[in-house]
């Protein structure tokens, strides 16, 4: 596949699902039986327990890609997250705080759809934006 072709997919989810808020797309985007690993959600197996995830948590999320590079039928990403927590988040209450943290991303993609995910992130800076540690 080529490299557009490629990246459609991430980009998408990136851009409309979690930009735009728009969680039709997640099906669209991502394979059934997907398989996600790393940051704050842990493990994920499956659409349904992906799209029961964290994002609702924070309000006014915004990612931005600051690199990325495509290889074969992967794409790699660095960007940052944002947004201001107002919900339940890892166990811990809304603080109504807005944070900004980096984060990086290994996507994998067969057939137009991410099919795997594994991620990294700054989740202690996070938490000591939102005021849960020190």
């Amino acid at each position: 596949m080529k490299e557009e072709a490629i990246l459609k997919p991430v980009m998408r989810f990136i851009n409309e699902a979690l930009n735009q808020g728009n969680g039709a797309v997640i099906p669209e985007v991502w394979a059934e039986d997907l398989l996600w690993k790393g940051g704050s959600l842990g493990t994920v197996h499956g659409i349904k327990e992906l799209m029961s995830g964290g994002v609702q948590s924070f309000s006014d999320m915004h990612l931005t890609v600051l690199d990325s590079t495509v290889k074969d039928n992967t794409v790699w990403l660095r960007f940052t997250n944002e947004g201001v927590q107002t919900g339940e988040f890892m166990g811990y209450p809304a603080s109504d705080k807005y944070a900004k943290w980096n984060r990086f991303g290994w996507y994998e993609v067969e057939d137009g759809k991410i099919v795997h995910g594994w991620f990294s992130e700054d989740i202690l800076d996070m938490l000591k934006q939102l005021g849960h540690t020190e």
